[in-house]
């Protein structure tokens, strides 16, 4: 599995894992880093990686009222079927 393909599934799997809430971006990155391991995410690679769950509809991201710079992440139905999809080739 190639490193990008593993942060995706990852940043998946840290969504799925909060559920029903959604998870702040900073965090997101944080958390996803861990799971992967290795070494240390670059943020230009994560954000790479968020770019396109969410032009594959798998996550959605809502900005903060209070704070717009702050985006929180949420797995979608779709996205959920694509980590199952994943778990699966693993």
């Amino acid at each position: 599995m190639t490193r990008k393909l593993q942060l995706t599934v990852e940043i998946l799997r840290a969504l799925e894992s909060c559920v029903p809430y959604a998870m702040p971006e900073e965090t997101l990155s944080m958390q996803a880093g861990i799971l992967l391991g290795g070494p240390r995410v670059l943020q230009s690679e994560f954000l790479r990686a968020l770019k396109e769950l969410e032009r594959l509809h798998c996550i959605v991201g809502v900005r903060g009222d209070l704070d717009a710079d702050e985006i929180k992440w949420s797995i979608t139905a779709n996205g959920k079927a694509k980590l199952a999809e994943y778990q699966n080739q693993i």
